[in-house]
């Protein structure tokens, strides 16, 4: 299992088993096309959660499990109540996946510099470098 994927349990209502909770570029990506919602393009916070969203998060990170409920099966199965259960775990995966920067990085971002991470490096240009910059 990849370390740098943030992970969750979570027990279901009527299962005595956790089921373990990933969020992967697949289960956003699962998001996205069932609630148009992109997690990378705007931020969700708890009070802007709405139902859809929790029950479209909480089955894409996981549907990695071939024994996972399908989405309307674990819609059927939650009642509203496990909501509060879930919203601070799924907003827990969401900052586990986006981590806010310290404050002197949000300072350095602000005036304009460019967070370090492993694609801050100037990319290859010139009349040897394709159209994405990459030497071709």
């Amino acid at each position: 299992m990849n370390p740098l994927i943030p992970t969750a349990q979570i027990t279901l209502p009527g299962e005595e088993t956790p089921r373990t909770l990933r969020l992967t570029m697949r289960a956003l990506a699962t998001f996205d096309k069932l609630t148009g919602r992109n997690l990378l393009m705007e931020s969700l916070e708890f009070r802007k959660l709405t139902f859809n969203d929790a029950l479209a998060l909480l089955w894409a990170t996981m549907s990695h499990d071939p024994k996972a409920p399908s989405i309307d099966e674990l819609g059927d199965m939650l009642p509203p109540s496990f909501a509060m259960i879930a919203f601070p775990v799924l907003i827990g995966l969401i900052g586990a996946s986006f981590p806010q920067p310290e404050p002197g990085e949000a300072a350095a971002q602000s005036e304009g510099a460019a967070p370090a991470g492993p694609f801050s490096e100037a990319a290859p240009s010139g009349s040897d470098s394709g159209p994405l910059g990459v030497p071709s």
